[in-house]
């Protein structure tokens, strides 16, 4: 019997053969085992077994061993020759956790039924058999249930196909895993010395299902199917693995499809040939996850809806654009720099036309340098993170249409006249109520068409609003022969009230005072403007010089 067997042993047996001869001897009985164990590792258990023996074989009718946490039963029997094994078994473990201790293996949990055929030699067993483990635990990994076939050999575990399902997730396995070397397995750490050699296929499969699996904020959320090769240990896995991917999310991005092959390293995950689509519209691209945890990646896009991006969300952002993006930082601190063409461009429902940008995204808020109308528009704007999405434009323009800007300031009153002009806008305030923005501007030049008629300034131009009131604070402009120096609040409604300092050749009063014949001379006026801007009620003096 093995050297390192240990226990108490009683027996009842019938020995007959012929007079001395031993080669003869034959025998059948019960053997009954107490505090069983093999100092190799086997836990403590009890034994009892109907045998038949010879000088050459032993053949167990039935035995049944008790350990801590199960039964094994079974019969067969041992060549004494060659120590060649034959026992079919049938294993009920009720406590996979006090087998695992037993075992000094305190990482494992659960229920399983384990039936096969023990096989090989004493010195060298071989177990083929069907597994159905129940609520396994591996450490801190759990599922719901392993089952399949397994093989087992001294240190190495290898399986033909192992289904393991945990919620409505299912990976079809195929490999071995191996403890090389000679440290007893109690002594391994499984992330560190088990070797794997792993075929694996997932599908379906489910993110929310492997939360446990993942970091505390996975980038992917979603359905999704799986295959490919692992090798290596747990610790540092090399391998390839093919992934699609539907109705998912990354970052706070939907998408409806997608697909990538995972390449695993030593140091480094590769997300290679990345490609993720929404009806027409598809990112690709590359990205590499460090195991210090730092991530880079390269992506680029075709032609997106600009209101469906998250990152702009709240911002009133509309049109399309191209992006080439820049990934960087971590999984859970993510950094995105990018180029943005657009072929349209609105915000708060006004068109600004085509522009290219670039751009930041930090911690979810981001920074934007935007350039329109073919350099002549340059617009800053950073949006801050939610919830509350702190909105700041600063908008640089050059001889510029300010039709636009008008509009987005909301500035009724002001914007029927044709404008451009040449300085600096600034708008901040929640993105959620942009409308109620306060701003300010101030203009080196500006050129106006009123009724037909061209007029510029003289000197800059300073106004400010909030909301749809604007506050001229100076304004001096000038067409031909008039002169005009505005101030004062101009708003919807009839809340306008301006101070207006006027000159101007008299000829242009014709049509405002029908009754008198106006030759020649020059008027000056100091008035008051209030009510509509387009009805409105004047008041003030008129002073004449070389009148006719």
């Amino acid at each position: 019997l093995p050297a390192d067997l240990g226990g108490r042993l009683t027996a009842d047996v019938d020995l007959t053969g012929r007079g001395a001869d031993l080669t003869t001897l034959r025998g059948h009985g019960t053997l009954r085992a107490e505090d069983l164990r093999v100092e190799a590792g086997l836990p403590t258990g009890r034994l009892e077994a109907r045998v038949t023996a010879t000088t050459s074989h032993l053949t167990l009718e039935t035995f049944a061993l008790d350990v801590p946490g199960g039964t094994v039963r079974g019969k067969g029997h041992l060549a004494f020759a060659d120590g060649r094994l034959d026992l079919p078994i049938q294993a009920e473990i009720r406590s996979v956790a006090a087998l695992g201790h037993g075992l000094r293996l305190p990482v494992l949990d659960g229920t399983a039924t384990l039936g096969g055929r023990l096989t090989g030699t004493r010195d060298a067993p071989r177990f083929q058999g069907r597994l159905s483990w129940r609520e396994p635990r591996i450490a801190m990994y759990a599922a719901d249930r392993i089952e399949g076939d397994v093989e087992w050999l001294p240190r190495t575990l290898r399986s033909p196909r192992l289904v393991v399902r945990l919620g409505q997730t299912a990976a079809t396995l195929q490999g071995s895993v191996v403890a090389p070397g000679g440290t007893p397995l109690r002594m391994l750490d499984p992330t560190r010395d088990l070797v794997l050699d792993v075929t694996a296929e997932v599908s379906p499969g489910r993110t929310t299902d492997l939360a446990p699996f993942l970091p505390a904020d996975p980038p992917v959320r979603g359905a999704f199917r799986a295959s490919g090769r692992i090798t290596g240990t747990v610790q540092a896995p090399t391998g390839e693995v093919d992934l699609a991917l539907t109705n998912f999310q990354t970052w706070d991005e939907r998408w409806q499809s997608g697909n990538a092959v995972l390449r695993l390293t030593p140091d480094a995950v590769e997300i290679a040939r990345l490609s993720m689509r929404r009806g027409a519209e598809q990112v690709s691209g590359d990205i590499r996850i460090g195991s210090d945890g730092a991530l880079m990646g390269r992506l680029s896009t075709t032609n997106m809806d600009l209101a469906r991006i998250s990152a702009l969300s709240g911002t009133q952002v509309a049109g399309r654009a191209v992006f080439v993006l820049d990934v960087q930082g971590t999984l859970q601190e993510l950094r995105v720099l990018g180029k943005a063409t657009a072929d349209t461009l609105l915000f708060r429902e006004v068109p600004f036309g085509a522009g290219t940008a670039t751009f930041a995204i930090d911690h979810k808020a981001l920074d934007l340098d935007l350039t329109l109308g073919q350099g002549s528009e340059r617009m800053r704007l950073n949006l801050g993170p939610p919830p509350d999405r702190a909105l700041r434009l600063d908008v640089s323009l050059s001889d510029a249409d300010l039709a636009p800007l008008l509009r987005l300031t909301g500035i009724d009153a002001l914007s029927s006249s044709q404008a451009r002009g040449t300085g600096r806008v600034l708008m901040s305030g929640p993105a959620a109520d942009f409308a109620n923005a306060a701003g300010e501007a101030t203009f080196g030049a500006l050129r106006l068409q009123l009724k037909g008629e061209t007029w510029e300034s003289r000197g800059p131009v300073e106004l400010g609003w909030r909301g749809r009131t604007a506050t001229l604070r100076h304004v001096r402009l000038h067409s031909r022969e008039r002169e005009l120096d505005i101030r004062g609040i101009v708003a919807g409604g009839d809340q306008t009230d301006l101070q207006v300092q006027a000159r101007f050749p008299l000829v242009a009063m014709a049509g405002h005072v029908p009754f008198l014949q106006l030759a020649g001379g020059f008027g000056t006026a100091d008035l008051q403007v209030r009510g509509a801007l387009g009805a409105p009620e004047i008041r003030g003096q008129l002073q004449v010089k070389d009148g006719k």
